[in-house]
């Protein structure tokens, strides 16, 4: 389980400029963009901590077959943080 959430750990640190232009990256459709904004909101940097709104980026570039953000999503289901518990969604992630 440690090894499991230390990949949230293992992620770059985002200032406030880097939030805006990931954002605009994210919205158009940039499946790392994405992912990286739901790290941002995942720890709180930059933004305000809110896992809902990690999981909604992360599911974003999930769908896309963006691999970091299938890891996160999934383990954001085995955890349950920012979505319902569900183990079958987290292994099919």
């Amino acid at each position: 389980m440690a090894a499991i959430l230390g990949l949230f750990l293992c992620t770059p640190v985002f200032s406030d400029e880097k939030f805006e232009e990931l954002a605009e990256k994210a919205k158009a459709g940039d499946a790392e963009a994405q992912s990286d904004l739901g790290v941002m909101y995942n720890k709180g940097e930059g933004v305000p901590k809110n896992k809902v709104e990690a999981a909604k980026w992360f599911r974003k570039a999930a769908e896309q077959d963006y691999a970091k953000a299938q890891c996160n999503l999934g383990i954001m289901y085995y955890t349950g943080e920012g979505v319902p518990q569900d183990y079958a969604e987290a292994i099919k992630w």
